[in-house]
């Protein structure tokens, strides 16, 4: 495919992103992918109080103060990254502000039990557990959805009646990393394309390599939830996640996405094709041993990418052992969709003291390099292009692709299902479950969870008034 087919083909799935919700909302349905120029403040009106910030108005008034940065990046060398990104920030705003930032181990689940609080900083990533009804309540709204998406790509998700609430870090896809080393040493010479296919691969590895097959990093429970993504690539249908999950009375039965997608996460520990002691598995641990040859596939999003070309090199082999290849489909006749959503989304705090300060940080860092350089991810911005790994995926016939939102009274609604039925689309407890079933941990098989967790989810619609 030619670099013009691959442009084309990226920006079609950009529009989806962009316009999507704008087209809904009855606006316009053609987006401009260049930042809009300065127009003069608004006065701001007190029903519209994001009016004359930053994101509205580029040339809004910066204060002075520190802001505290909460972020989950906790390796030495990418926290020295992020303050060379707050220098450039001192730098735009001289002598008005200094931005800290505060790391934070097991982020999701420290981040939310400080939501309790008003001590959660000035910016932070919005946890993925915080229901969309409720973003009001913790974060300040940036603008509206019809102005952002213009701005920048996949800000659907955390958006409710018409205000975004967050800018994504990076925007991402998800796949399956793997060792081209391995895969030759096991004769391996195609991508497996299905489910079937693929659990081959990894019975071929066990037998003729000492690599560990699929390793799942089972410990760090996050790593886990990378894996909720790939319904979309399950079910071959972008209304899938948001438009038809939330009415589907046998969401996890035999044939349903999640019960193909949660399969693998059985059926490979059941086979010995895992690490010997999940307990102890972790995300720094499948990139070294992955380096080394010692593991042969790791399921992780793409901002992940420049991380194992990392452990790589400190391996003392180049990059290019490391390859990124799409999620397999149940069946070889199913379009290969792949999901191109955002990674976690920079908010800003209601208590902050110091929000024009904590708003102008935001629109910065989606601005910088972050996200190709740091991620090997597409940038934000609207506009923004594919980094080079994916590039074969398009001579694999995949289909980037952007879920269609929900519309209506169904915004919200897949939040409340899964907190009323404390499923846990978003958690790691299940998974653990399916993990621990297979190795033999608890007493119950793959069918019995999912039943379990089927029944939970039509009780919860049905206390909703779901139909």
């Amino acid at each position: 495919m030619n670099e013009m087919r691959k442009r084309k083909a990226f920006l079609g799935v950009a529009l989806v992103c962009v316009l999507l919700l704008t087209v809904l909302a009855g606006c316009g349905t053609q987006a401009s992918s260049a930042m809009p120029t300065s127009q003069a403040s608004e006065p701001v009106a007190q029903s519209e109080p994001w009016r004359g910030n930053v994101f509205h108005d580029p040339d809004a008034s910066v204060g002075e103060g520190t802001i505290t940065v909460l972020t989950n990046v906790t390796e030495g060398n990418r926290l020295k990254e992020l303050e060379k990104y707050a220098q450039e920030f001192d730098a735009k705003y001289p002598g008005t502000q200094t931005v800290e930032f505060e790391s934070i181990d097991d982020y999701e689940n420290q981040t939310k039990i400080r939501l309790s609080g008003s001590d959660y900083g000035d910016v932070l990533l919005i946890p993925n557990t915080v229901e969309v009804a409720n973003l009001d309540e913790y974060f300040v709204p940036l603008g509206t959805y019809e102005e952002l998406s213009k701005q920048y790509y996949c800000v659907d998700d955390r958006t409710y009646d018409d205000m975004v609430y967050g800018i994504p870090v990076s925007v991402q896809f998800t796949g399956i990393f793997y060792n081209k080393t391995v895969f030759e040493e096991a004769g391996i010479t195609q991508i497996p394309r299905t489910i079937d296919e693929f659990m081959d691969v990894l019975k071929t590895i066990k037998e003729k390599t000492d690599a560990i097959p699929l390793y799942t990093a089972y410990a760090e429970q996050w790593t886990l939830n990378q894996w909720e993504a790939n319904t979309l690539t399950m079910a071959g249908d972008v209304d899938y996640p948001y438009v038809l999950q939330v009415h589907d009375r046998q969401n996890f039965l035999k044939g349903s996405p999640n019960y193909n997608l949660y399969r693998i996460m059985y059926e490979a520990p059941a086979a010995g094709l895992i690490e010997d002691d999940p307990a102890t598995a972790t995300f720094d641990e499948a990139k070294r041993l992955m380096a080394k040859g010692k593991v042969a596939t790791y399921v992780c999003s793409s901002w992940a990418i420049s991380q194992f070309q990392e452990a790589a090199a400190d391996a003392g082999v180049s990059e290019d052992v490391i390859g990124y290849m799409p999620f397999p489909t149940p069946t070889a006749d199913m379009k290969q969709l792949v999901r191109l959503g955002r990674d976690y989304v920079n908010g800003v705090s209601v208590h902050s003291k110091h929000q024009d300060i904590a708003l102008a940080w935001v629109k910065f860092f989606a601005e910088t390099d972050y996200a190709t350089r740091l991620s090997s991810s597409v940038s934000p911005l609207a506009g923004s292009e594919l980094p080079a790994i994916a590039e074969d995926w398009y001579d694999l016939g995949v289909e980037f692709a952007a879920c269609t939102p929900a519309q209506g009274e169904d915004q919200g609604l897949l939040d409340k299902i899964d907190k009323e039925s404390e499923v846990g689309l978003l958690e790691a407890d299940f998974k653990q479950r399916i993990i621990d079933a297979a190795i033999g941990n608890r007493d119950e098989t793959y069918d019995d969870i999912m039943n379990e967790l089927n029944h939970s989810w039509v009780a919860a619609m049905d206390t909703l008034g779901v139909q």
